[in-house]
């Protein structure tokens, strides 16, 4: 009859719409379980921060990272870190080179939970990019090249600025919402092209969010150029680091990788 057909509608209407409301209350649920499971992981990934645990604040880094892999709660944005990284002879002597890349393979392999792009620039007086927003995985397979020359920086920081503008331009081709910039500058010695804070406040000010880790290697003098580097940003944005001997600069890549935090 025509009453039963408009029950069994009815009814088949009215536990359609359970279903759904049912469907829609259990990922609202997954959502707030997901979100409350990042942030008690993330004040546990802080305090190891805060205790300078850096092997704790490794491992947790990289459950953060395989957290927000499963989930949809947060953001579309990745760091794009480029990498401007001293390859002058001077760079030949004492096993600096190998222990560069030592440190640089050890950075990546605290990132590879992430989505980071990864761009390397090696500069002696001209620059050479030899990755340009690479994943992780790919960074890791590629060689960084040989030390020659003598050190310029102005044009490995023209070179790092025309790659965050490349990411930027790249976004919906990586199909991201935005990019955290990561500078980070390691050389070894003496520029020959003097001050270049004039050119970090370029960098800074076309890149307003940047995140700047200038790093010496070794004992010689030139430290105080990139501290002055580090200064022309806001604290919380500019950091320089001095690691002396190649386990100190595996040790401060490590520090910088584990502090770059989690996006997804």
């Amino acid at each position: 009859t025509v009453e039963g057909n408009s029950r069994e509608k009815y009814q088949q209407l009215k536990t359609a719409r359970q279903n759904l409301q049912a469907e829609k209350f259990q990922k609202l649920q997954s959502s707030i379980d997901a979100s409350e499971s990042q942030d008690k992981l993330s004040r546990t990934y802080l305090d190891a921060l805060v205790r300078g645990d850096r092997a704790e604040a490794s491992r947790l880094y990289k459950d953060l990272c395989k957290l927000t892999a499963r989930t949809a709660i947060f953001s579309n944005s990745v760091n794009h870190i480029v990498f401007c990284l001293d390859c002058s002879i001077s760079m030949s002597a004492d096993n600096r080179w190998a222990d560069l890349q030592t440190a640089f393979q050890a950075f990546l392999s605290t990132r590879e939970s992430s989505r980071d792009r990864v761009s390397v620039i090696i500069f002696n007086s001209q620059p050479t990019t030899v990755m340009e927003l690479e994943d992780v995985a790919t960074a890791k397979e590629k060689p960084l090249g040989l030390p020659s020359g003598t050190t310029d920086f102005k044009p490995a920081l023209e070179a790092a600025a025309e790659l965050f503008e490349k990411g930027t331009n790249k976004l919906e081709e990586l199909k991201v919402d935005e990019m955290q910039p990561i500078l980070i500058f390691m050389f070894d010695g003496e520029n020959h092209d003097g001050d270049c804070t004039k050119e970090m406040k370029k960098l800074h000010t076309d890149n307003p969010d940047l995140q700047c880790h200038m790093i010496f290697f070794g004992r010689d003098s030139g430290a105080g150029t990139l501290q002055a580097m580090a200064q022309v940003l806001p604290d919380e944005q500019g950091h320089f680091h001095l690691s002396a001997t190649g386990i100190e600069l595996k040790e401060t890549f490590e520090e910088i990788a584990t502090q770059a935090g989690h996006t997804g």
